[in-house]
């Protein structure tokens, strides 16, 4: 997902439904700022106390749901999601994130949305 995403040292990248920051963590190297929303309290918890022990300054855990977050700031989005809520995720996104910006995909498609990239289940789109 990181290296489909060609993630640039100015982008933000978000991932929705981060779960134990897995791909916080790997992106932040590469990126200004990396956002995790996760909702699941366990997984929040996790992914903080990782974060208190490696001490990563542009990462940023918000324990929320996606519905009720802006993206209006992102440059990249990463997500696992849920194959039949992808078509009101993808009229979120392109309402709220900036023309140009990334969105990769694991596993599941937008409907009606052009590929850009893909590399096995993940794919890459453009806004």
């Amino acid at each position: 997902m990181i290296s489909l995403a060609k993630l640039k040292n100015t982008d933000i990248l978000m991932d929705l439904g981060s779960g134990d920051g897995r791909i916080l963590f790997l992106a932040s190297e590469n990126v200004k700022q990396a956002i995790g929303i996760e909702i699941n309290p366990v997984l929040y918890c996790y992914s903080k106390l990782k974060n208190k022990i490696k001490q990563k300054q542009n990462i940023e855990i918000i324990r929320g749901n996606l519905w009720n977050t802006d993206l209006s700031k992102v440059d990249v989005l990463t997500l696992f999601f849920m194959q039949d809520k992808m078509e009101k995720l993808g009229e979120k996104i392109k309402r709220e994130m900036k023309p140009g910006s990334r969105v990769v995909s694991n596993t599941f498609s937008f409907p009606n949305w052009e590929v850009k990239e893909k590399d096995g289940n993940i794919k890459l789109y453009i806004v």
